[in-house]
């Protein structure tokens, strides 16, 4: 997805409406419990002027005024730009580590292995199921997170 930079605020807001929605933008159950992308940062002209660390950071259909038919947020403040870029970032990777789990070579998505401790002198072999996968752990971890669940596939 790209970055949308507009040049002011009255340019994000146009085209952040239902009318103009970005032909990409991932869908609500996409993301469940967070608002759908695309998400945009900019540095807004305000009076004339451009604060390169003033950033505006919008998400989903505007910025979140039920009566004008759009939902989702407004965040401004003194942001580094890169820390914006980021954050704008966020439905995209979000979207990348569910992908990047869901398809462990490991586990084939689950999340969960098997893990065999073999026997030895008359001590039977011990099978221990659905045990997290060391393969992607890192990554649902990392999914958990940001979605505030326990596990995603996994426990």
């Amino acid at each position: 997805m790209s970055n949308n930079v507009y040049a002011n605020e009255a340019d994000a807001l146009e085209m952040s409406r239902p009318e103009n929605p970005a032909p990409t933008a991932p869908t609500a159950a996409d993301f469940p419990g967070s608002t759908p992308g695309p998400w945009r940062e900019y540095a807004p002209e305000i009076d004339g002027v451009v604060t390169p660390f003033y950033r505006f950071i919008d998400g989903g259909d505007g910025c979140g005024n039920a009566e004008f038919g759009y939902h989702g947020f407004h965040l401004s403040g003194y942001i580094h730009e890169s820390d914006a870029r980021l954050m704008a970032a966020a439905p995209d990777l979000l979207a990348l580590a569910r992908q990047y789990a869901s398809e462990c070579g490991e586990c084939d998505g689950s999340g969960l292995v098997t893990v065999h401790i073999p026997g030895n002198e008359g001590v039977p072999a011990i099978d221990y199921d659905d045990q997290p996968c060391p393969d992607c752990a890192d990554i649902r971890a990392v999914i958990a997170k940001a979605t505030l669940s326990s596990a995603e596939g996994g426990k």
